[in-house]
């Protein structure tokens, strides 16, 4: 599942995946985002991407924000 991270908003602002998908996020924002997603950090510079690797064994199921350092707002990721 792919969040990107536009000058404006993420899109989608909020995924649902499965303990075994991994999770994709890429820098479209024009700015350097800090990334937070739980104990998860990841630095991306304007055009770059991180994938995490399957999060079910790291997250119990619910809804988990990605937190940003800089505007655009956070992404939400709905574990199931």
């Amino acid at each position: 599942m792919t969040v990107v991270l536009d000058p404006d908003v993420p899109m989608p602002r909020c995924v649902r995946i499965t303990g075994a998908q991994r999770l994709t996020i890429v820098n479209r924002s024009g700015a350097t985002q800090g990334l937070r997603l739980g104990p998860l950090h990841a630095t991306l510079v304007p055009g770059a991407q991180h994938t995490f690797a399957p999060l079910g064994g790291q997250f119990a199921p619910g809804v988990h924000d990605v937190h940003l350092s800089a505007p655009p707002l956070n992404a939400e990721v709905w574990l199931t």
